[in-house]
């Protein structure tokens, strides 16, 4: 009975292990289906200097929000107090207040500039005080 005892798992590592496996996997379909804010994508590039491709450190301008093109060299940035996401073909599109992709990959922005964007229960694009497309031409380009 006492071997027994010994080769059952600990209750609680279990339990901690399949709380983290959850919340791994959560994170991991919300990303890749783009329903995440692109600011949650790219909290961390959020004002401050990055390493672009090149090896050249350079800063983006404030209060705004950038992030590596998929097909290129450049590191791209929202308008100030914008938004930026990268659209299904992984160029980044931006726009007067946070963007967000959609299950289709077309990237919505609030009209607001600072406004928030999200998705509701319907799958659909909701937005502070309306939403607009994100456009590429809305982005800047960083450079030294």
């Amino acid at each position: 009975m006492n071997s027994l005892l010994r080769a059952r798992p600990n209750a609680g590592f279990l339990a901690t292990t399949l709380a983290f496996v959850s919340a791994l996997v959560s994170a991991s379909v919300l990303a890749l289906s783009g329903a995440m804010p692109a600011n949650a994508q790219t909290q961390s590039q959020t004002g401050s200097c990055v390493t672009n491709i090149r090896g050249e450190t350079v800063c983006p301008p404030a209060r705004t929000v950038c992030m590596q093109d998929r097909d290129t060299p450049e590191i791209k940035c929202s308008p100030r107090d914008g938004g930026i996401a990268h659209d299904f073909y992984g160029k980044a599109s931006c726009g007067p207040g946070s963007c967000i992709r959609d299950m289709g990959g077309k990237v919505t922005c609030s009209r607001t500039p600072g406004g928030a964007a999200a998705i509701n229960m319907q799958s659909e694009a909701v937005c502070t005080d309306g939403c607009v497309p994100g456009s590429a031409s809305m982005c800047t380009t960083l450079s030294k």
